[in-house]
């Protein structure tokens, strides 16, 4: 039996998904499924559970509304991000630093609410930044925007850190 290009490339496109009927989705009480079966619009995908409807179709649906609809897609991203501040800070910190939330305010807290370096508190609603090491990505401690910057354009070298203290004190009048 000879399989067209179009059939390998929905092979390799659906390997690891499972045919699953509607009756099974719903009794699973999973969101997504996948029966296999074309949509209107041609799309062989994962379909909602809830609506039946083709994930694909429904992405480029939403793509097709916020591109028409800039202002008030921009509008209901405000309004999000005003009502899951802290929610979007614990999302933003756990990705990119491997941290928690509940974490990152107990450093706050033993730091004294300032920053490591220069002791400063942090500025209106700016948070101290949370300082790793670029070479092993560990978690440091917090420190102000300048001084967080300082060791970012320094590359954490040590040695430009202390010529730049021998600089000041020598020219210090």
């Amino acid at each position: 039996m000879n399989i067209s290009d179009e059939g390998i490339r929905l092979i390799k496109a659906f390997e690891g998904l499972e045919l699953t009927a509607y009756q099974d989705a719903i009794k699973n009480n999973v969101k997504r499924y996948f029966s296999g079966k074309v949509c209107p619009q041609g799309h062989v995908a994962e379909r909602f559970t809830s609506t039946r409807g083709c994930v694909v179709c429904a992405s480029e649906n939403s793509k097709k509304w916020s591109k028409k609809n800039v202002e008030r897609e921009t509008a209901k991203k405000a309004r999000w991000y005003a009502n899951n501040s802290e929610r979007q800070f614990d999302s933003t910190i756990k990705r990119k630093y491997g941290i928690t939330a509940k974490e990152y305010y107990s450093m706050y807290k033993s730091q004294g609410g300032v920053c490591a370096i220069c002791l400063s508190k942090s500025q209106g609603k700016r948070k101290l930044q949370v300082d790793h090491s670029h070479l092993t990505g560990s978690v440091r401690g917090l420190l102000c925007i300048n001084c967080n910057t300082v060791l970012g354009r320094i590359k954490d070298d040590k040695e430009i850190l202390q010529r730049a203290i021998e600089y000041l004190q020598k020219t210090e009048k």
